[in-house]
């Protein structure tokens, strides 16, 4: 059996895991490798010492067969910064990249300095993205198109709004909903269960794989199934020691649905 190799990396958060699992000692035998990435995910899980966030799978990959990096840190707090950074090797002065992913980096920069699914790719790998990997146009020429998931953001009908951007959203509505669905009618199960199909496709294909899948919560909004929200109560969360703005925080830095909040301490 080959080696298996798993990495996970939080975005905007000091959070990095490796996971081998080996039964042959083989340094020849190409490895299979599981790239996930999590939108927004801070630290704040069991293995990091949160005692009161629910993170089996995590702890999982934390455990002693892993290793847990416990002093990693973005370069830059933005997605298109930060993957096109860690996509390609490069720190964010030499990419160019601020917010969206510019001409200039998909049209020279990325050709010169490949992503990594493409990279593994031209080794020969099964190779594919699925999600939220890119902030911006996908890899070319993988063994498999890029899976891009389909599911709206809400889902009940007191939340069927009809905005037209998320400014409106943030005006109009609380930014969580726990509908009472199965996990792949929302994104991150689907690009789950696609990630499952396609890691057997990659098996059967006898080659190596090289699979990348982006997840997107816990990014805004918070939507889940309603069964992973009744895991905690009121009670179980703790509340931020400071919520309120720094005195002085300009309005730009804090999100639309904060500036009503932002009183006279501001």
């Amino acid at each position: 059996m080959n080696y298996h190799i798993a990495i996970l990396t939080g975005l905007l958060a000091s959070t990095l895991f490796v996971c081998r699992e080996t039964t042959v000692a083989d340094a020849e035998t190409p490895l299979n490798v599981m790239f996930i990435v999590v939108d927004d995910l801070r630290a704040e899980l069991d293995s990091y010492g949160c005692d009161q966030i629910k993170s089996p799978n995590f702890d999982r990959l934390a455990s002693s067969s892993s290793m847990q990096f416990n002093r990693v840190y973005v370069q830059q707090a933005i997605c298109c910064v930060s993957r096109a950074s860690f996509l390609t090797g490069c720190r964010p002065d030499s990419t160019g990249v601020d917010h969206p992913y510019t001409p200039w980096f998909n049209s020279v920069f990325r050709k010169k300095y490949q992503p990594v699914a493409k990279y593994f790719a031209d080794l020969g790998y099964y190779s594919r993205t699925l999600g939220k990997v890119h902030h911006g146009p996908r890899d070319p020429t993988l063994t498999e198109p890029h899976f891009a998931e389909k599911a709206p953001d809400y889902h009940l009908p007191e939340n069927s709004h009809g905005a037209q951007d998320w400014g409106e959203v943030y005006e109009r509505l609380l930014p969580w909903e726990h509908a009472v669905l199965p996990d792949n009618a929302f994104r991150d199960g689907q690009i789950a269960d696609e990630t499952v199909a396609t890691i057997r496709r990659a098996h059967k294909s006898g080659k190596p794989f090289f699979i990348a899948s982006g997840f997107q919560k816990p990014h805004l909004p918070f939507v889940c199934p309603k069964k992973y929200y009744d895991l905690y109560s009121n009670q179980d969360v703790q509340r931020s020691s400071n919520p309120a703005p720094s005195r002085g925080q300009p309005l730009f830095t804090l999100p639309p649905f904060q500036h009503s909040s932002a009183g006279a301490d501001c």
